[in-house]
Order: C-alpha cells, then structure tokens, then sequence
C-alpha cells in the first residue's frame, strides 16, 4: 500500500512540473525546506524529467543555501541532467553542505574553497554564491557545460582547472560509466569495481595540490575532495599546503578503499584532527576511524 502511494506521488510530481505554473509553486513551496526534506525530494524526485519533456521552454530552478538564492538552469537542450542537478544542489552530500553552511556563518568562513573531484561544479556554485572565491579542479569535460551554464545564469564567473589531482605530475587515465560521470576515477581499483561496460576513458592531465600554492588567493581555505579513491594520492602531494595554508579539508574516505590507516597517520603529522560532517563535531579516535563505516569527514587543524 505504501509503495502504491509512492508511486503516485512520483507521477502525480512529474506531472505537475512539467506545467510552468504548477512547478513554480512547487518550487517556491520547497525553496526553504529542512535539510531531511531536500535529501529526500532528491532521492525522491531527481529523475522525473529522464527522456525530456516536448515543447519545453528553458526555465530556472531557485534553491535557496544559507540564505542566499542560488538559480539552477533548466534548458531544453539537456533537461534531464539539468533537473538532476537541480534537485542535488541542495537535496545530494547534506552533510557536506550542513558543513559548508556551518562554516559559513562561523569565524573559520572560507575566502577561498578548492573543489577537487568538482564533477558538475554544485559545491562550487554554493560556495561562490556566498562570494568564496572557489577553484574547480574537474578532468572531465563533459562535466565543465552545465558548470559554466549555471555559473552564467548566477552572474558568476568561475576558475576552471581541468586537470586530475594526484601524487605526481603528468598524464593519467580517468574513468567513468557513461551515464554517471560522478564516479570518475584515476584509481585503477576503483575503476574496476565499476565494471566495464559502457565504460568510458580518456587521458587527462595530472598536477598536485601543492604545484597550484603560488597561484591561490590569499585569506582562509576550505579544501573539499571527493576523488573516488585518490584522497590519499591527492594529499600525499599537499605538504605544502597543508602547511602554509592551514585548509580546513572536507573529504570523503570509504572503509573498502583500505587506506584509512595512511590517511589517519598523515593528516596526524600534518596537525590535523579528524570528525565525522557536518561540522563541528568531537575528533574521532584513529580506532573510530579507521573502522567506521561513515565516509564524510572534516579535518581540522589543532
């Protein structure tokens, strides 16, 4: 009976936002949602336009984050992936933006937030919405259109680095379905987890963290980095600047990947503790961390 009523509402939504009258007073009804309605509006909602709508007439989605209005494009030309960002903006990684919002209205408030594995630049699109000057590090082309499109229709201007962050310079090859950019990976183990159908691969660019040190804006940093099993690669090579900038470091950690012990043990000796998001929280235990099956962590340093 439940799964009845479920589906109904899925289709009675997708129903009412493809009408532009009705979808603007949904939009305008959920703007202000608590975060447990988002996440569940995105799980709920976030492909009720699959395979496009005819006739539709580009339109913009308004979330709203940390009391600013933040305006998510809706084109014709790819309304499906449009609609999906849309409903992630503020409904996907909750405890990750509950952390950016923290941090916002706290005296750690970021001027500058480095987003590694930046996919389709929403994290980006926040930050900059609250003026943070933000540097998207993206390999995959493919994701860079929406970004700059939203991007646009927020008046805002981004920096685009399209290169992969790992240990070293030089050249790698990033992977990922074709359907679900998001998982993107240089991480050969990762990669074949997924799978190899319809797989797609291409060669990128490689930098570290800390080759980009000289380039920065000045002020306080909030590094986010969800690289799909490079984090540890990623900060290997970030000495540097984990030294001289002090980032606050939001960051992604799954218990398969194995490398929570070398993880642990590097961000202790460059004087970091760690928590669970959304941020402030009480530093883990390495034992808590190492075995936890949470995945969203803040580093902090003492």
């Amino acid at each position: 009976m439940l799964e009845l009523a479920k589906t109904g509402m899925r289709r009675g939504f997708r129903a009412a936002i493809r009408l532009r009258p009705l979808r603007k007073a949904i939009n305008h009804a959920t703007i202000d949602m608590p975060w447990q309605i988002r996440r569940k509006l995105h799980s709920g909602f976030s492909f009720s336009l699959d395979g496009g709508v005819p006739g539709w007439k580009d339109d913009i989605w308004r979330v709203r984050f940390a009391g600013k209005t933040v305006i998510a494009p809706l084109r014709a030309s790819d309304l499906a992936m449009d609609w999906t960002c849309a409903m992630a903006l503020v409904g996907h990684d909750v405890k990750e933006k509950q952390t950016y919002a923290a941090l916002l209205a706290s005296e750690y408030r970021p001027d500058v937030f480095l987003d590694v594995g930046g996919n389709y630049g929403l994290h980006s699109l926040l930050m900059m919405t609250h003026g943070v000057k933000a540097v998207y590090f993206e390999p995959n082309s493919s994701c860079h259109g929406y970004f700059a499109a939203a991007a646009a229709v927020n008046g805002l201007t981004p920096r685009v680095e399209p290169v992969a962050l790992g240990a070293e310079g030089g050249t790698i090859t990033l992977s990922y379905p074709k359907t679900e950019t998001w998982l993107g990976s240089i991480n050969d183990a990762v990669v074949n987890a997924l799978g190899r159908e319809n797989m797609v691969s291409e060669v990128v660019p490689m930098r570290t963290l800390d080759s980009y040190v000289e380039d920065l804006p000045p002020g306080k940093m909030l590094l986010k980095i969800d690289a799909e099993g490079s984090e540890l690669a990623i900060l290997s090579s970030a000495g540097r600047l984990l030294a001289e900038r002090r980032p606050i470091i939001a960051f992604e950690s799954h218990i398969a990947s194995g490398e929570r012990q070398a993880l642990r043990a590097l961000l202790d000796r460059a004087g970091y503790d760690v928590m669970f998001q959304p941020w402030p929280q009480a530093a883990l235990s390495v034992a808590d961390f190492e075995t936890t099956g949470e995945y969203n962590f803040v580093g902090v340093p003492r």
